[in-house]
């Protein structure tokens, strides 16, 4: 059986997709005037898009960027916070690469002790034949699950702040300095207001 274009080879075959890739998961853009369905009800999407939507997807696509009906070119700058406090400060890649290394240690290693322990206890009960009691079970998972969301934590505040130093493998140190910044910083915080 030869392939003909939009229809599948056999039966168990994904059929042939006419479209471009980039058109896939991008809603259509719809024209000016109204939809009206079959019903006589205008469509909920009808009308054209944002112009800032228009310069999203032209962005994504990679060709340059259309200017609003205006004339100005789109800014995609967040809006300026009401707050009067000092500017956020951006994590750098550095720091946040590491704090996600981390991360996946200090939780991945008891969450995986978590999800090779219940197997174990139903081996060492119904194979083995061992008398283990329920709460040990359950005792035990909740002290994994439970290191493992600690451990989230633990990564974050472990790991040097600073991008241009690296920080020690446990990271003692540097979670002592960074849970007293965070205190401090907090501490500031509620005596400014």
């Amino acid at each position: 059986m030869e392939a003909s274009p939009g229809r599948a080879c056999s039966q168990f075959s994904a059929p042939v997709l006419r479209t471009p890739p980039s058109s896939i998961f991008r809603p259509p853009l719809s024209p000016s005037s109204p939809q009206v369905s079959k019903r006589g009800t205008v469509a909920s999407r009808g009308g054209p898009p944002p112009a800032q939507t228009r310069a999203a997807y032209d962005a994504i696509e990679g060709r340059a960027s259309s200017s609003t009906s205006t004339g100005q070119q789109q800014n995609f700058s967040p809006a300026p916070s009401s707050s009067s406090g000092p500017p956020v400060q951006e994590v750098s890649p550095v720091v946040n690469a590491r704090m996600f290394r981390r991360m996946l240690t200090f939780a991945g290693i008891p969450i995986a002790v978590g999800l090779v322990g219940l197997p174990t206890a139903y081996y060492l009960k119904k194979v083995l034949g061992w008398d283990l009691p329920n709460y040990a079970v359950y005792a035990f998972q909740s002290l994994a699950w439970g290191g493992g969301l600690l451990g989230i934590t633990y990564g974050i505040l472990s790991s040097s702040w600073d991008p241009g130093f690296e920080g020690s493998a446990l990271g003692i140190t540097e979670a002592k300095a960074n849970l007293g910044a965070l205190v401090e910083r907090g501490q500031r915080k509620r005596e400014g207001k």
